[in-house]
């Protein structure tokens, strides 16, 4: 019968687990630091929530040179249901959707010369939850 050293065994181990995590790290790190935008223009649409009767968006830009840049929200059909300008440098704006208004938006956020151009989809879906929890005595 063969004997096992469980030394041996756990120090194989933990050194492979080392290893592994090491690797794994080490990819995780070198994804981070790639990034395929500027951020001197970063735009960003958060969902801040909902009441009884409104979904929240919250639209960040980050605008250092203070230069003019229009947002515009359009409908699921195209139609334009808000556009204005902007010349914020660190522009951030709350609005608030009608429930069941609107099941899909389109933001557009562009610079004055219409060539720097970022969408975003928002879909909006509303269920309603029942949560029933029966506990027997």
């Amino acid at each position: 019968m063969k004997r096992i050293n469980l030394n041996k065994v756990a120090r194989n181990f933990f050194a492979g687990s080392l290893l592994a995590a090491a690797l794994f790290l080490s990819v995780n790190t070198n994804a981070r630091t790639v990034s395929t935008e500027n951020d001197n223009n970063k735009v960003q649409i958060k969902y801040t929530g909902s009441s009884e009767d409104f979904v929240n968006f919250t639209v960040t830009y980050a605008n250092p040179t203070g230069s003019r840049f229009d947002l515009t929200f359009y409908d699921e059909n195209g139609n334009v249901i808000y556009s204005d300008s902007f010349k914020d440098k660190n522009f951030v704006k709350r609005f608030s959707v009608p429930k069941n208004a609107y099941q899909k938006l389109t933001a557009v956020v562009s610079n004055a010369n219409g060539n720097d151009v970022k969408k975003f989809d928002i879909s909006i879906r509303t269920r309603l939850v029942d949560d029933v929890k029966i506990n027997q005595l």
